[in-house]
């Protein structure tokens, strides 16, 4: 059933295939391109639309629009993946599986999707003659081997991004005992079948930090830049920020009694999905100027089309990006599982509150809403706490 389109409106940035229409604003840089993992089942949260909108004005198009990348064209960018990399059990382990490899086969950059762009120029200026360009968070030290490895840069055939997916190859390529399960690192098995053992970090940080170090200690000449200190992606306390949703004067407040300089004068942003930015943030947060959030004044720098489009779909809007599963007015799926039926009913409820028309569409409907993917007795736990 339709519903009038000025019941609802939400951003929406259509994607095409897995790659971006591309902006023309200037030259385009031999070798740089922008990629991120790209492996979303359901529609994907509005924000990160807006996100990758923010990286092709940032970038003005030097490095073309964004390179999406998931499993069906890893091996167009990474020729020599390993088939131990398409049995990575879970996404974060897989993106970083990729970033290095990428930056090496093809140049540019590798960001999370969760990244906001103000202005890569100065990025973009390096990558043709850095080995890796990149920036460091709280107690981070690049002079120590350590680094954010959720924003990296640079140019084809890096030094630094060859040494840690040579390294990162030779763990996923020899293989554990089949009784054997890590208690750190990462385990593959000679059973084609069956999915690598990878603990957090373990084919990620736990192996490029080392492998830096390494090449550190060596004296191997490479050329780094890195965005630290009043410079970095993450200005100290940011999470708090956004956490707890805070004005510009609050934050301003909040920064300079913690003595962090800049805090609204960095290049990029991480916005931490992870910490629970896509249920603290709907879309009319960040495109409403009245807003006044922090979160709302960094888009705004941004200067993203925070444009509103009417959308009637209602149902595919009850439930979030399973992050901390707190499905209040507008939300919508992610990369995550959905909430449970519960609490997609409840997202139902508060929709509709005052409109018996809309209860009769948002209906705690099992198949329509998520199909059939959960268990039987979760089906029917959730039919008897409706009754």
């Amino acid at each position: 059933m339709k519903w009038p389109a000025r019941l609802f409106v939400v951003c929406l940035f259509p994607l095409h295939a897995l790659k971006l229409q591309s902006t023309s604003r200037a030259s385009r840089v031999q070798n740089c391109h922008i990629f991120t993992l790209w492996n979303y089942s359901r529609p994907v949260p509005e924000y990160i639309h807006l996100n990758l909108q923010s990286w092709q004005l940032a970038s003005k198009g030097r490095c073309g629009a964004p390179v999406l990348v998931n499993r069906s064209n890893v091996r167009q960018w990474i020729p020599d993946a390993p088939e131990e990399l398409f049995r990575i059990p879970y996404e974060a382990a897989e993106s970083d599986a990729i970033r290095y490899a990428l930056i090496y086969h093809n140049g540019g950059i590798y960001m999370d999707t969760d990244f906001l762009a103000i202005d890569m120029s100065s990025i973009i200026d390096r990558i043709s003659d850095h080995d890796i360009i990149g920036y460091t968070a709280e107690a981070q030290n690049f002079t120590h081997g350590q680094f954010s490895s959720n924003f990296l840069a640079g140019k084809k055939g890096s030094v630094v991004m060859g040494a840690i997916w040579k390294a990162q190859k030779e763990r996923m390529q020899k293989h554990c005992p089949a009784e054997m399960e890590p208690k750190s690192g990462m385990c593959c098995y000679d059973d084609p079948q069956r999915a690598c053992s990878v603990r957090w970090a373990g084919l990620g940080e736990g192996i490029s930090h080392p492998a830096l170090r390494a090449l550190m200690k060596s004296k191997t000449s490479f050329k780094s830049f890195i965005f630290s200190g009043h410079e970095s992606f993450v200005p100290d306390g940011l999470v708090e920020v956004l956490k707890k949703k805070m004005s510009k004067s609050e934050g301003l407040k909040y920064w300079k009694k913690r003595k962090v300089m800049k805090p609204l004068s960095r290049k990029m942003y991480h916005l931490f999905n992870s910490q629970g930015f896509a249920d603290a943030y709907s879309c009319v947060d960040l495109t409403n100027d009245l807003s006044g959030s922090v979160a709302g004044e960094l888009y705004k720098l941004s200067q993203v089309k925070r444009r509103q489009v009417p959308h009637g779909d209602l149902v595919r809007k009850c439930a979030n990006d399973g992050g901390l599963c707190h499905c209040q007015g507008i939300a919508f799926y992610g990369r995550r599982p959905p909430c449970t039926f519960l609490y997609v009913f409840s997202a139902c409820q508060k929709l509709t509150a005052n409109s018996t028309a809309l209860r009769s569409v948002c209906r705690l409907d099992l198949e329509s809403i998520v199909g059939r993917n959960f268990a039987d007795k979760r089906n029917d736990l959730v039919r008897s706490e409706m009754s």
